[in-house]
């Protein structure tokens, strides 16, 4: 009698199709395994990176201003005290300062500011001087004759 091979029966063939197709199950199985592992390491990234963007902007806002606690050194001549006061081409607050954009036009087109000169002798600078008259009493070394 000869052996048939009915569709519905077993035979020696579809052994190797039954190990394909577990192969690539695993593979698919992999790749899911892989893509699911990308997208939880996209979503810690994007964590990592709202509290890194959310540190700045909290540091940003409870930034303070650095006040000066030292007394002002006052210098006395006679009845006055002469007090180096602070620049009056600075702008007192930082929000009031130029972008940087614009000190780079203002320095680079423009070019007031110039080379730095030599220093020769003596120059002349604008100061920002103030003058007190003080009321405590008669001017240092003062006589009556």
């Amino acid at each position: 009698m000869a052996h048939r091979h009915d569709e519905s029966g077993s035979s020696d063939e579809e052994a190797p199709e039954t190990i394909f197709l577990s192969q690539s199950k695993q593979s698919v199985h992999r790749h899911e395994t892989e893509l699911k592992k990308t997208e939880i390491l996209v979503k810690e990234r994007k964590r990592e990176e709202n509290r890194k963007r959310d540190r700045k902007l909290k540091e940003l806002s409870s930034r303070k201003r650095k006040r000066n606690n030292q007394p002002p050194k006052d210098l006395i001549l006679g009845s006055r005290a002469i007090r180096v006061l602070p620049d009056g081409n600075k702008p007192s607050t930082p929000s009031a300062r130029p972008s940087r954009k614009i000190r780079k036009f203002l320095d680079r087109t423009l070019a007031l500011k110039g080379g730095n000169p030599k220093a020769r002798g003596w120059e002349r600078r604008p100061v920002n001087i103030g003058i007190m008259r003080r009321n405590d009493g008669p001017a240092a070394n003062f006589l009556r004759g």
